[in-house]
């Protein structure tokens, strides 16, 4: 096993990181390193606490983000099983009700659009399935190439919402690592030069690397990351101020897991307008109730009545910035 492996190597006379460096794909880098650190330093039973340490709160922020994000993708995609499974058959239902009774009532334009739409889907699913499969392969190819798949990093750290989120997660690893090894006596460049290999992302790599060659030419390893625009103008300052005083204590304050989800937390609710920012709203079933302790994604769907109050209510509806906020006066509902 691993640790039979790496005990035979202490024994044999080797540092307890060569070994481990033969399992890279089991030891994260950043862990390696500190332990290759503590031995080479004298150090070592500081670098274990520290890297059991890091451990532990990747493993803290995994938890957390898995609580964030789960239960809003399953909300997610109910919405669009609800949607598709209301299409094909509560709306077809409803029209024969409408039917049987001699009503000349009908379902908006664009429900009606809607279905047909899905319905032209199912009957010829090969054609939306090839322009897919076809563009899914051309987005691959780009990517894998080294210009796409910078762009696509960039995309991952610009994107709405969770872009955010993937930058703060990526640079406080990067933050953390640095911290660790700072810790452990490493200059500021030869922290960064390994920190870097945490993250896999072309354009957070780039970052470091020009930070690395500033340091070389005297200049600011801050720079870069504030010229970026990628983190907060609190983070480029709190570094700045750290570089004036203790980096080290600085960085400790970066690296609060809670500071980072707060950030993102506040644009991801930002994007349920309804919700979080009106406390009381009408039903034509219920009449006005409270928003109190609502989540998940905002959405309102419109009556088809032709009565004076089911207009009145859809148009109210359709002046609120709410309304226009979740794309839905794209959509003409």
């Amino acid at each position: 096993g691993i640790l039979e492996d790496i005990l035979a190597g202490v024994q044999a006379g080797e540092n307890m990181y060569t070994t481990m460096e033969y399992y890279s794909d089991v030891f994260p880098y950043v862990y390696i390193n500190m332990i290759r650190v503590g031995e080479l330093s004298g150090s070592l039973t500081n670098s274990l606490k520290q890297a059991i340490k890091y451990l532990d709160d990747s493993a803290d922020i995994n938890k957390k983000l898995r609580n964030i994000l789960i239960p809003n993708v399953i909300q997610f995609v109910a919405l669009l099983v609800m949607l598709v499974v209301g299409t094909l058959v509560a709306i077809p239902a409803i029209q024969n009700v409408f039917e049987q009774v001699g009503s000349t009532d009908q379902l908006p334009t664009v429900t009606i659009w809607f279905k047909n739409f899905l319905d032209s889907l199912m009957l010829y699913w090969y054609v939306p399935t090839a322009i897919i499969a076809a563009i899914a392969i051309g987005i691959v190819a780009y990517i894998n190439t080294p210009k796409g798949k910078y762009n696509f990093d960039y995309f991952k750290y610009t994107m709405p919402i969770f872009g955010k989120l993937v930058f703060a997660l990526d640079f406080s690893r990067i933050v953390k690592a640095m911290l660790l090894n700072l810790n452990n006596g490493m200059r500021i460049q030869e922290a960064l030069e390994v920190s870097k290999n945490i993250s896999k992302n072309y354009v957070m790599l780039s970052l470091i690397e020009t930070s690395i060659n500033n340091i070389l030419i005297g200049q600011s390893w801050i720079e870069p990351f504030e010229k970026s625009g990628l983190p907060s103008a609190m983070i480029s300052e709190m570094l700045k101020v750290g570089m004036e005083t203790d980096l080290s204590e600085m960085m400790e304050k970066l690296v609060v897991d809670e500071v980072v989800l707060d950030e993102w937390k506040q644009a991801y609710d930002a994007a349920s307008v309804c919700w979080k920012k009106t406390p009381m709203i009408y039903s034509m079933s219920v009449g006005m109730f409270s928003m109190k302790r609502a989540n998940g994604v905002s959405h309102y769907i419109p009556s088809t009545a032709t009565s004076a109050a089911a207009q009145a209510a859809n148009a109210a509806y359709r002046s609120t910035s709410w309304y226009s906020a979740v794309g839905l006066a794209r959509l003409g509902w």
